[in-house]
């Protein structure tokens, strides 16, 4: 008599293996930046509206001898407004409908790792952002500024931005948690982007006109950015281009505190997208 056995029909399905990481993040990118490039008030925020007021300001404001360092340092401000403006309408926006939609209960079911969905997210923005800072510096260099990049531009210009991005995203993610009415997230970005580009003297590029002594403006993370990026992109002298004072920071001390941002930024980022998106915890 054989004695094997059939195996009961009550038996329990193979659980499916875990989607690796990568694919998750990757997923999460491409659906957002689908998104993205479907929508023409993104691409408005991320080229036409930095690109107007750069036109405005050197149409308007600037007097028509200005030099090559004035039309690049104005370059450089609008490209970080226009960098922050698109992350944070962009992230705020999406994270406030995931929220808002209810589909975080259905990502809550699933094997999703939220430090995937977080970088998956932050890639599409960054995608868009430095596609917004290339757009606005490449104009402006076409229309007569001219850039005399250090060697130091090989590491500053792309630390900058991301330092930027990842500031801007964990106030999107903050912003998006308290307001969760994606509707509003577009409005609220531009006034935000706004208000830090005005109270720091254009981004750092004109600090005399906020204070005598404006230290803070080589320490806050939207005028420490533009000013670093400055320094790595002209090799030159900045007397009485009102870029001074205070001196660029060049030092390590300021390159420390630029990566100080990312490690806090990303750190906030992760936490926020655990309690709030993935763990149900209220803020």
């Amino acid at each position: 008599m054989s004695t094997e056995t059939a195996a009961p029909d009550s038996a329990e399905p193979p659980v499916p293996d875990r989607v690796p990481w990568q694919r998750q993040a990757w997923a999460f990118a491409e659906r957002h930046l689908r998104v993205l490039v479907r929508s023409p008030m993104i691409i408005f925020l991320a080229v036409g509206w930095p690109l107007a007021w750069y036109v405005l300001t050197v149409s308007v404001f600037l007097p028509g001898d200005a030099g090559a360092f004035a039309l690049g340092s104005v370059a450089v401000s609008y490209a970080f407004f226009g960098s922050f403006t698109v992350v944070v309408a962009v992230f705020a926006g999406a994270f406030a409908g995931d929220l808002d939609g209810g589909r975080y209960r259905k990502f809550r079911s699933l094997p999703i790792a939220p430090s995937a969905d977080l970088a998956g997210r932050f890639v599409a923005a960054l995608v868009l952002a430095v596609f917004s800072h290339a757009v606005v510096l490449a104009v402006a260099f076409a229309t007569g500024a001219r850039f005399e990049p250090r060697l130091a531009a090989i590491g500053l210009v792309p630390l900058t931005l991301l330092s930027f991005c990842v500031v801007a995203v964990a106030l999107s993610l903050v912003l998006g948690a308290v307001v969760s009415k994606p509707e509003y997230m577009t409005t609220i970005g531009i006034v935000l982007a706004l208000i830090a580009y005005y109270t720091t003297g254009f981004n750092g590029t004109q600090p005399g006109m906020i204070a005598d002594d404006p230290w803070f403006v080589n320490v806050l993370p939207n005028s420490l950015a533009t000013r670093q990026q400055l320094y790595a992109l002209f090799d030159g002298d900045f007397t009485d281009t009102g870029v001074l004072p205070p001196e660029l920071p060049s030092g390590i001390e300021f390159v420390g505190l630029t990566g100080a941002y990312v490690v806090v930024g990303l750190a906030v980022s992760i936490l926020l997208v655990r309690r709030v998106a993935y763990g149900g915890d209220p803020l």
